[in-house]
């Protein structure tokens, strides 16, 4: 369960990299998303620009994900997000934080779907269970909000990527919605 949690929750890449990766290459696969999830610095980064253009890496509006209109703020992280709806109530480090996400690649090719599963993910915020990206982002969400995460190679798997589905050096981009926190 701990693995899953650092995989960000994404039991679909795992069960695939399991049935089509032999045990060596399970292992390597393990190793470079672990190492490549780092613990959070603390405090959410402060937002540093924006922007309302750009190419997919930059607004997220790749072929195969909804596209979103708005103004894109960028943290000092290199983290960019947009919301789509704001929602009300602040966020803790330390909370279980319950989410809905849908996460693609740059090239539109969806890799992962709580929503799709029907199975929301928890996870503690804050804490370095999830990729930095996610921890960051979230952060900083309210309740109820939704929120375009797009998160640099560097704040999710890094040079390592995470199985078949991401390989090394992606850009991500993730929909999320805060649904509830303990």
């Amino acid at each position: 369960m701990f693995y899953q949690a650092r995989l960000l929750a994404v039991p679909l890449l795992f069960a695939m990299v399991s049935s089509v990766a032999c045990a060596g290459a399970q292992q390597s696969a393990r190793s470079g998303t672990e190492a490549a999830t780092q613990p959070p610095s603390g405090a959410p980064a402060p937002v540093v620009a924006s922007s309302s253009s750009g190419g997919a890496a930059l607004d997220g509006n790749a072929p195969g994900v909804p596209e979103l209109k708005g103004t894109i703020q960028t943290a000092a992280s290199g983290l960019r997000f947009l919301d789509e709806k704001v929602g009300q109530g602040a966020v803790r480090a330390g909370q279980q934080v319950t989410v809905h996400y849908t996460g693609w690649l740059t090239n539109g090719q969806k890799f992962d779907s709580s929503r799709d599963r029907g199975q929301p993910f928890t996870f503690p915020l804050g804490l370095g269970r999830v990729i930095r990206g996610w921890d960051e982002g979230v952060a900083t969400m309210q309740l109820g909000g939704k929120r375009r995460l797009i998160i640099p190679a560097e704040l999710g798997y890094g040079s390592q990527g995470a199985g078949a589905l991401i390989p090394p050096n992606s850009v991500l981009i993730f929909d999320v919605e805060l649904l509830s926190t303990s």
